[in-house]
């Protein structure tokens, strides 16, 4: 059928989910594969993790001729990627076999190799780590995630470190209340002119039929 992946059974063309992650050798780029894989493992047999690596010009600043240079860059790469790949599944306990994962090496820009990948391997989602530790405020005009972003032709999720277990959470829980919390809070909240919030289970309006329907 148009549009199906080259392989593929109509049941695997609707299951699968393609993660394309940009890795180099930095923490920034481990934490991307890191959020990938814990991705990945939460959909085992469903989805494919296809890490793009680029090897840049300064990457290849050693001596010799400019075809050794290559050679070198390209046979040390898939080696240093491998290294990282096992120590992460193992610190997050995935097993290797658990998660198909694919790496390619090519030569260019870290913004164009990891676009390509994602356009060869049609990728679902894009994921990047970035330098810019305090937000999209402080993504660095230009930088890969940045490029990635305001490309616009697929989504891209950008891995922070996790930090909300620094951060206050609101004084009222802000999950589905049982009838006695609901009660109290009423309760606590007498002449307040509005609430803030309100957290309700979505499965709880059903009885109400669709948005469009007249008993809703």
């Amino acid at each position: 059928m148009p549009g199906e992946r080259a392989g593929r059974t109509e049941d695997e063309t609707m299951k699968s989910w393609t993660l394309i992650v940009g890795m180099d050798f930095s923490d920034f780029g481990e934490r991307a594969f890191r959020q990938a894989v814990r991705m990945a493992a939460h959909r085992a047999g469903e989805c494919v993790v296809h890490i793009a690596h680029a090897v840049t010009e300064k990457d290849m600043a050693s001596p010799g001729s400019k075809v050794e240079r290559q050679a070198e860059a390209l046979g040390h790469a898939p080696r240093e990627i491998w290294n990282r790949v096992v120590k992460i599944l193992e610190q997050e306990q995935i097993a290797l076999d658990a998660v198909p994962i694919w790496q390619h090496v090519r030569l260019g820009e870290p913004l164009e190799v990891i676009r390509q990948v994602a356009v060869d391997y049609e990728g679902d989602l894009v994921i990047v780590g970035t330098r810019g530790n305090t937000g999209m405020k402080k993504l660095v005009l230009g930088s890969v995630a940045d490029g990635l972003i305001r490309d616009g032709r697929f989504p891209v999720l950008v891995a922070h470190e996790n930090k909300l277990g620094e951060m206050e959470k609101t004084t009222l829980p802000d999950e589905p209340l049982t009838p006695e919390q609901e009660e109290a809070r009423k309760s606590a909240a007498q002449g307040m002119e509005r609430h803030h919030y309100k957290s309700t289970l979505i499965d709880a309006w059903k009885g109400l039929g669709r948005p469009t329907s007249p008993t809703f």
